[in-house]
């Protein structure tokens, strides 16, 4: 049974939008974020009971082979499927760590479209990556007060290195220096490789903050203009 005496609900912690989209938008954010976290967990149960499958097979097959023939066997057909395993879960990994990437870029640039109409000033992209892009007309243009979410952008976009890696160089870093380590992740002769998922829950983390602290902040931006004299 639900413990009423456990929860706590402050109400001083609900924004009121004044901008009623925002709240469906917001709403709508972290559905995907949800699914994103789901997503994860689910893919690293399947690996989880397929690899103990694996091994739970592997302990019973191999005694069975004559003793002459076990280190070859052993070889050309275990070895062969640990490296199988190993690549599904890396694909697993970074095929999450784009989706986000693509996840967040897609929702903010709805939000600048939403923002074009509401704020009548036009986008344009600026010569730049998309995530500074879209921040700069939201900043700069409309004068969204970005220090609430500052830190959140910040540890996000360090992070973009990682997205153009996988996406356009096989997992391999152009550029050591701009590798910024975080816990789940780290670099292996220049191929970045994500060993743990705290990495990914860390990165929906940010962003969960990051698009909530947004949200009231250009509520807040669009209000003051509203009822500007």
């Amino acid at each position: 049974m639900f413990n009423m005496s456990k929860f706590t609900f402050n109400l001083n912690d609900i924004h009121h939008y004044e901008w009623g989209n925002l709240w469906w938008f917001e709403y709508e954010v972290s559905i995907g974020f949800s699914a994103l976290s789901n997503l994860i967990n689910n893919q690293e149960e399947t690996f989880r009971v397929k690899l103990d499958e694996f091994i739970s097979k592997r302990n019973e097959v191999l005694p069975t082979v004559p003793l002459e023939y076990r280190d070859s066997y052993e070889q050309h057909f275990f070895e062969d499927a640990d490296r199988t395993f190993n690549e599904l879960k890396t694909t697993q990994r970074n095929a999450i760590c784009l989706s986000f990437f693509s996840y967040i870029e897609g929702k903010l640039m709805i939000l600048v479209k939403m923002m074009e109409t509401e704020f009548k000033l036009k986008y344009k992209r600026a010569k730049m990556d998309i995530l500074s892009s879209l921040k700069r007309y939201i900043v700069d243009s409309c004068k969204v007060d970005g220090k609430v979410f500052k830190k959140e952008f910040r540890n996000i976009h360090k992070q973009s290195i990682v997205r153009n890696s996988l996406a356009h160089n096989h997992s391999h870093i152009i550029d050591s220096r701009k590798f910024t380590g975080v816990d789940g992740i780290k670099l292996k002769n220049d191929e970045i490789i994500i060993y743990d998922v705290i990495y990914l829950n860390n990165l929906i983390s940010w962003a969960e903050l990051f698009f909530k602290e947004l949200f009231i902040a250009v509520d807040k931006r669009l209000t003051q203009i509203k009822t500007k004299p």
